[in-house]
């Protein structure tokens, strides 16, 4: 008995079809997906122990993918080697698997074949053949958007272009720009960045970009300067399905600081004003296994990374040689939908020339995303107010979400929480600014957002406290 009827349901709507209207491409789309899954349920019922042999791969809509980025990402089922059906269907997510990652594709969609004609290779008797047929759908390979926001004398406007799947092996350039301002006549932030990015040597496991970038800033939250900073990263991500995943990046860049008041002059900032440069090596290692990177309701998720900065020699600059080691931990469980979020982070940066560790490449905590309930950054010593930063730091937080009452949605939540951290200068790690508060927290794809009543326990004194109500907005919170 063959597995795939020749007369099949979408064969006799074929022959009856009229016309391509939406409702007969509907009806075809409904009878492909149920077809192919009464195919799939008779193959795993009556074939489950088989030897399976994959005599061809049906690729459709390939024509905007070059040939050897197409043989890359079918390698898992061009693989022959003792294959059963469970092995077919593992190579097959593979492989869909491959393509998305890839972005080059909207969709794809795959369905199995018994291929009818007469075999010319010897093969066992009882060797079921195979023809997988892979329908991708190509994605759109220019995409622009733009917008402005404009309110009370400030305002900002982007622009975005985006071109994909340039060589046909999913390389992708952008631009993106943003530009700011506080005050009418005056810009207060701009942003221009140029990445091209590609899967590395055709294999989807691995990404590679180059980007270059200017960006340009007004600091307010110490003394009033003006950083920017332009430069070159070369970096290499791994995309694994495993939780394992790891990033390397060699970064260049010329940095500025431009100092615009006199009153309060920080020192630390006085002693890095003007250009510098920085070369860097970075290396960062995640574990992840959490459901959801914004709000996740289960999972584990560590990471750590190391950079190594200025060791090359600089004949124009003198810079300080460092070492930067940051780690972050994060544990997520659900009890009768109270949902509990532990988190623990660390830093600490050791300088291998006795020099002072430049301005901007020092910690820095406190604030709505970091340690609750004290203004941004305001954790740790000032000089005349204005922060100097750390050479080390750690911070815990443990944070409850509960659902609204009456509101049924899993975007809103309550949030009840306690953060607590210090920036370290002088090897006292006792004795942490603490604060407990409450609030409600909206999740959206991209971000999340929250409203919360802070309350500062304990505070060093130099700590700069922020009591009421507090807002933040963000991907990644304490």
């Amino acid at each position: 008995m063959s597995v795939l009827d020749d007369d099949s349901p979408l064969d006799r709507l074929n022959s009856q079809r009229t016309d391509k209207s939406a409702e007969y491409e509907a009806k075809k789309q409904s009878l492909l997906v149920k077809h192919n899954r009464e195919v799939v349920d008779r193959l795993l019922s009556t074939n489950l122990t088989r030897p399976i042999r994959i005599t061809k791969v049906h690729v459709v809509n390939a024509e905007m993918l070059r040939d050897t980025f197409l043989e890359t990402q079918l390698a898992p089922l061009l693989n022959n080697e003792r294959l059963d059906l469970h092995g077919l269907l593992k190579n097959l997510d593979l492989t869909t698997s491959n393509f998305a990652r890839t972005s080059t594709i909207s969709n794809i969609g795959a369905m199995l074949e018994v291929d009818p004609t007469p075999s010319f290779v010897t093969v066992p008797p009882s060797t079921l053949r195979i023809i997988p047929v892979i329908q991708l759908d190509p994605i759109k390979r220019f995409n622009m958007k733009i917008g402005t926001n404009v309110g009370n004398g400030e305002g900002d406007g982007y622009l975005s272009l985006q071109y994909r799947n340039i060589f046909g092996g999913g390389e992708t350039i952008s631009f993106d720009t943003n530009m700011a301002s506080n005050n009418l006549n005056s810009t207060s932030r701009s942003t221009y960045l140029l990445n091209f990015q590609s899967p590395i040597l055709n294999n989807a496991n691995w990404l590679g970009s180059i980007m270059g970038y200017h960006s340009s800033k007004l600091v307010d939250w110490t003394t009033r300067n003006d950083q920017t900073i332009e430069g070159i990263t070369l970096k290499s991500i791994s995309q694994y399905k495993s939780p394992w995943n790891y990033e390397f990046s060699v970064e260049n860049t010329l940095r500025s600081i431009d100092l615009l008041s006199t009153n309060s002059l920080n020192d630390t900032l006085l002693m890095n004003a003007g250009d510098s440069f920085k070369s860097s090596f970075n290396f960062t290692c995640k574990y992840d296994t959490r459901d959801d990177s914004i709000l996740p309701t289960k999972g584990f998720h560590s990471s750590g990374s190391i950079e190594l900065s200025n060791l090359l020699p600089s004949p124009n600059f003198q810079e300080s040689k460092f070492v930067k080691l940051t780690s972050h931990f994060q544990h997520a469980f659900s009890l009768n939908k109270i949902i509990f979020n532990g988190l623990f982070k660390l830093g600490y940066i050791h300088s291998l020339n006795h020099s002072n560790v430049h301005f901007m490449d020092r910690f820095f905590i406190g604030g709505p995303n970091d340690i609750r309930g004290f203004t941004l950054n305001g954790l740790g010593p000032k000089l005349y107010g204005s922060p100097t930063g750390g050479l080390a730091f750690y911070g815990l937080s443990a944070s409850f979400f509960t659902p609204l009452p009456f509101v049924d949605s899993e975007s809103f939540k309550t949030h009840t929480f306690i953060n607590a951290g210090k920036l370290i200068t002088d090897s006292n790690f006792r004795d942490p600014s603490v604060s407990i508060g409450s609030g409600l927290v909206f999740k959206h794809p991209i971000a999340r957002f929250e409203l919360n009543f802070v309350l500062p326990l304990s505070q060093s004194h130099y700590d700069t406290t922020r009591k009421g109500f507090q807002y933040g907005v963000g991907i990644s919170f304490m």
